[in-house]
Formats: structure tokens, sequence, C-alpha cells
């Protein structure tokens, strides 16, 4: 469950330091679409990102974490505009930072002048396109991802029922909210009144 971060560490790596080699910016429009087939790394990373946080909260239940923590804070002491994050800020940098370079190319594209250098600004535009199709790749690996926790939080707190036992609704599949989903809890009293889960 590692490897994507590694492989999305390595990527981020090479591809930054070629990014400030490019002294201009058709060079970083061509420098985008080079790499282009690479930035798939985001999604398999998104895929992972949720397993990593609930891998962090599990680890710090262990004895040794307060010694992890503190290496890990000295270490961000050298730099001075990461001092306060913490391990699950950097986690999610990933996932805030591949939804920042379609904003980037678009800040290109402003400054761009069509008919002066139009095979850049073409560069740009196929670019451009090409990260949006990553961030909506991303955005639809969130979404099952949240359908299926939300699916897995609904299923134990499910009432077994011998009109709709809980073998029968586990193999309903996700959960897809288009609508409110109103909510009853158990008690030894019985049904506790209905409450609304989701939107109108």
């Amino acid at each position: 469950m590692l490897r994507p971060l590694e492989v999305l560490f390595a990527f981020q790596c090479q591809f930054l330091k070629s990014l400030c080699g490019r002294t201009s910016v058709a060079a970083t429009a061509q420098l985008f679409l080079a790499e282009s087939h690479k930035f798939a790394v985001y999604i398999d990373y998104c895929g992972t990102y949720h397993w990593l946080c609930d891998l962090l909260e599990r680890l710090k239940a262990d004895s040794a974490w307060p010694n992890v923590e503190d290496e890990f804070q000295q270490k961000m002491a050298q730099y001075s505009d990461k001092r306060r994050l913490g391990l699950r800020d950097f986690l999610i940098k990933p996932v805030q930072r591949i939804c920042k370079y379609p904003l980037f190319l678009k800040e290109l594209l402003k400054y761009t002048d069509v008919r002066l250098e139009s095979s850049t600004f073409d560069e740009l535009n196929q670019a451009l396109t090409l990260l949006k199709g990553v961030c909506e790749g991303v955005d639809q690996v969130q979404q099952r991802i949240d359908s299926l926790r939300l699916r897995n939080t609904l299923l134990s707190s499910y009432c077994d029922s011998p009109e709709l036992p809980l073998h029968v609704v586990a193999k309903l599949g996700e959960v897809v909210l288009s609508g409110p989903l109103y909510i009853a809890g158990c008690s030894d009293k019985g049904l506790e009144p209905l409450r609304p889960l989701g939107c109108d």
C-alpha cells in the first residue's frame, strides 16, 4: 500500500527538478506534455490516501510514537514555513498539488499570445486538458472511496431484521445519495426518531 506514495515521491522530485530547469513557457508546456502519462500516479495515490491516514492513526497508539513525532518535529524545525505541519498534513499535500497544476497552466495561458505563440498556446491547452483529466480521475476515486466508507459505516450500524436481513443489504452494492437518507437508531426502548442524513 505504500508503493503509490514511493512512486509519487520519486516522480515529483524528478518532475520539479526538470521544471526548475525550464526557462521558457514553451519548454514548460513541452515538459507537461512529455510527462503527462506519469501524472496518473496521483490517481493511484489518492486510492491509498485514506488507508495511509488510518495507518497513521493506528501508529499513534504505539508507545514509540512520541519519539517518532519528536524526530519529525525536529526535522521540520529546519523549515520555518513547514514548522506547524504534522504528518497527516503532508499526506494530503499531493492531493492538493495535483489540483494546482491546472491553475498554473491556466495562468501561463493567460499570458501567452495565441497569435504570436500559437504552438505554445496549443501545447498549454493540451497539457491543461490532460491535467484536468487526472483531476477528474482523482475526484472519481475520492467519491468511490467516500461511498464505500459510508456503506461500511451504515452496514456496521444496521439493525438486522427478518424483513431485510443484513446479508441481503450487504449485497446491494455502493451507497449513492441522490436525496435525503433517513436514519433511525435502535435502543432498548425501540426505534429512535428518524433523522436525515444527506442533502435535499
